[in-house]
């Protein structure tokens, strides 16, 4: 059962523990822990909380690092999302990312632009990773203009055009969300990939979001790419979801299951059933996907 009266008293600290954690950035004392591990620290609590059923530490600690942010204290707020955003390969465990992207879209009500700028933020990773495992192959090579910051402008561009002009669209779950946010990758993507080369340009704006995120892959060429996603498009409405939710966004099993109301061994299931239909199609981006046990 989740105790409202601790999360309230947990909420209501959390300021001044991370003030003491931040306080120490430039010169932690002798042997003491660096304030990165105390930051790791609380969010593996958090996230602790999180897989036994209780979201509200987490939840707390996204907001106070969002109130932070707006006050122009950053730390905190990037650590959050670098936090969200490492994969420890784990199935069975939470990343917090869609408690997190909750948080932002229920903040979004009230027009909270540090809110959207988190969102933007976490989208704009998974789409730099997954251009970077596509540009990085034989196209970029026929037409060195293109690189995956474009690519990864282009989505950001219409993703951000669909949630801002679309009012009546806007997502209010994470799950819708993550289901935006897949469909413009992938609609962004295919398009490239359908394009005339001497029509691919370099739009050339967001550079300074783009960061190294050590994705190293053995070169593929265009046509397998165009494979693999033909493949995508062809899965059924449910595998789909899956695979954007794992593959795109990069929520653990154990989160799928709990954003699709499934249970952990049919998601399982339906995910090595993905993979082979992909297999089917493009053996040679199979590596990309892992394993099929």
């Amino acid at each position: 059962m989740v105790d409202s009266s601790s999360n309230s008293v947990f909420r209501d600290e959390l300021p001044a523990k991370l003030d003491e954690i931040e306080s120490s950035l430039g010169t932690p004392a002798s042997g003491e822990e660096q304030p990165r591990q105390k930051w790791d620290k609380l969010f593996r609590s958090c996230l602790a909380n999180l897989e036994s059923g209780d979201a509200g530490p987490l939840e707390s600690l996204a907001h106070v690092c969002l109130n932070r942010r707006s006050q122009g204290r950053d730390v905190s707020c990037g650590w959050l999302i670098d936090s969200c955003l490492e994969r420890s390969g784990d199935n069975d465990v939470s990343t917090g990312t869609a408690v997190v992207v909750q948080v932002c879209l229920d903040r979004l009500s009230t027009d909270d632009e540090v809110a959207w700028a988190v969102l933007q933020e976490f989208t704009f990773a998974q789409v730099i990773k997954k251009c970077e495992l596509i540009i990085r192959s034989r196209i970029s090579r026929n037409n060195p203009v293109i690189t995956e910051n474009g690519v990864a402008a282009d989505v950001y561009l219409r993703l951000d055009k669909a949630m801002r002009d679309k009012q009546s669209a806007m997502p209010k779950t994470a799950r819708e969300y993550f289901g935006l946010a897949a469909r413009n990758i992938r609609w962004q993507i295919t398009d490239l990939l359908r394009k005339p080369k001497n029509e691919q340009e370099e739009p050339g704006v967001f550079q300074d979001l783009a960061q190294s995120t050590g994705v190293s892959t053995e070169a593929l060429d265009l046509e397998a790419w165009g494979r693999f996603w033909l493949a995508v498009v062809k899965l059924p409405e449910e595998q789909r979801e899956v695979f954007d939710l794992i593959w795109i966004n990069e929520l653990s099993q154990y989160e799928t299951a709990k954003q699709l109301g499934l249970k952990r061994d049919r998601v399982k299931d339906l995910w090595r059933s993905i993979k082979i239909k992909i297999a089917e199609e493009c053996v040679e981006v199979l590596p990309h996907l892992g394993r099929l046990d």
